[in-house]
């Protein structure tokens, strides 16, 4: 009998080992938070669900404190255990909170008598903008202040920016000033910016974060853009120099005038008539486009306007603005007046022009190279019909004021020289320039390029400085060396006379 009492508790004991593990294991349900949110909004009601396989098992919640939370259904946070059928498996721990605050959030613990399992829990009072206006407007030339104003706990921490760029309290500069302050609203973010151009016009950015440092990844970013409208008179891009208008005779010419303004500006076309008498085409003449940035006047190229003056004026509220356009016939192009090597490379030059502002425009740009026996001896017009090769010259994509000649010799000198051509045919040549190759190779980005000019400029000029210098002092001396043994032999001569 009394073996027949060990084997029983023996098999007891095994099954206890084999399935007792299994069937008292613990599961915590995940946090299923509201609208898709991966935060529980302060002043909701949450319940987190704990399991357990046994119903004979103690099971306690613990707060982040690590602090029994008691089955007290009056407090706000409490556990209780949900009354399951008989039959049923399993035995629902729950841990309710009546109405959620930012500071129930942290890591809360469901134990059993064997293990215990960890949740995480973010309550956040989500930022809420209050009285932040969505625009403001503000003259050219003044200062103004942008208002961020928001409420949240976790305090927000108040960032601006523009164009995804982070403004900062410009120490430097003073364009920018920021300053932060509480009052009855919440807190508030106050962005000065100084001296406001067209420039400063757009959409900035206030941004507010929120961090709760009691659970990790328990956080949330909202933005608020506002618009600022800079007020100024009409100014045209690229100044108000008059501008010439090439066309062939009974072409069909569009004249646009075009200024950057706020408020947007009313456009006017007139025509110089002599005398100081302008003739106002009517509206129904001008053509507004994108967006009315533009007032096109249409005009047909013949004997009766080529050489006129024709005004384009511009106005809104804080001013008028006014352009002059001159409609020339178009001819033969140019040669260009200045030729600068703005890099000399291993295989290729760089070059940069200057032509005469009333040259007829030009499609492209030749240059005819030769090589240089004697760089101080500049080619005959027969040498050049025959020993010499014509290049149409590249336009540097990022700079349309920049030419390449290309497939050139290391370290080789040329003779070269440059015409223009367009449809009624080509520019007369240049005058030759003796330029030279480099033995290195060096990358050829127009930024280099142009900031390399800029450098050898200077270098150049200290260079003719000093060489003058050089050469004042060399003079000097020389006539002061002369001069000391035109006295020395004049003494010598006077002594042996008397003697």
């Amino acid at each position: 009998m009394k073996w027949f009492i060990y084997v029983i508790v023996l098999v007891y004991m095994f099954y206890r080992a084999v399935y007792g593990a299994e069937g008292n294991a613990l599961e915590i349900i995940p946090i299923s938070y509201p609208d898709g949110l991966n935060y529980l909004p302060s002043g909701s009601r949450l319940t987190i669900t704990c399991k357990l396989n046994n119903r004979n098992q103690k099971v306690e919640w613990l707060d982040p404190e690590k602090e029994v939370v008691t089955h007290n259904t009056t407090n706000r946070v409490y556990s209780h255990r949900r009354i399951a059928p008989s039959s049923a498996k399993t035995s629902p721990f729950l841990l309710t909170f009546t109405r959620a605050v930012v500071d129930d959030s942290g890591v809360y613990t469901c134990q059993s008598e064997r293990e215990k399992k960890e949740i995480s829990l973010c309550v956040l009072d989500a930022a809420r903008f209050v009285d932040t206006p969505r625009e403001e407007f503000v003259d050219k030339g003044r200062s103004f202040t942008l208002s961020c104003r928001v409420r949240g706990d976790p305090q927000p921490v108040l960032i601006w920016s523009k164009n995804q760029r982070e403004l900062y309290d410009d120490k430097l500069t003073s364009k920018y000033k920021i300053f932060e302050k509480f009052n009855h609203d919440g807190y508030e973010s106050l962005l000065t910016v100084t001296s406001v151009t067209p420039e400063d016009s757009g959409s900035y950015t206030c941004t507010a974060v929120q961090e709760n440092v009691l659970v990790d990844d328990c956080s949330l970013v909202d933005s608020i853009n506002i618009t600022l409208q800079v007020n100024y008179a009409p100014e045209f891009e690229g100044g108000s120099d008059t501008s010439m208008i090439f066309a062939n005779y009974n072409d069909t010419v569009n004249m646009d005038c075009s200024v950057s303004a706020f408020p947007k500006p009313t456009y006017k076309w007139f025509h110089d008539v002599g005398d100081s008498t302008l003739f106002q085409y009517p509206s129904k003449q001008i053509k507004l486009l994108e967006d009315e940035t533009i007032a096109r006047l249409t005009l047909v190229a013949d004997s009766l306007s080529f050489g006129q003056k024709f005004t384009c004026k511009a106005a809104n509220d804080l001013g008028e603005s006014h352009k002059d356009f001159v409609l020339v016939k178009l001819g033969r192009p140019e040669a260009p007046v200045e030729v600068y090597v703005a890099k000399a490379l291993q295989s290729e030059l760089i070059f940069n022009f200057t032509f005469n502002e009333e040259s007829s425009p030009f499609d492209i740009i030749q240059a005819q190279l030769k090589f240089s026996g004697d760089p101080d001896r500049r080619p005959r017009e027969t040498e050049w019909r025959r020993g010499s090769r014509t290049v149409d010259l590249e336009v540097l994509e990022d700079n349309a004021g920049l030419y390449k000649l290309p497939k050139l010799e290391a370290e080789t000198k040329y003779w070269v020289r440059f015409r223009t051509k367009n449809d009624h045919g080509y520019s007369p040549w240049s005058d030759p320039h003796s330029v030279s190759t480099r033995a290195d190779e060096e990358p050829t980005s127009t930024e280099e390029v142009a900031e390399e000019t800029t450098t050898e400029e200077v270098a150049k000029a200290e260079e003719e400085i000093g060489e003058e210098d050089s050469l004042s002092d060399g003079t000097f001396y020389g006539i002061f060396f002369a001069g000391g043994i035109f006295v020395l032999a004049f003494v010598c001569m006077f002594v042996m006379r008397m003697v």
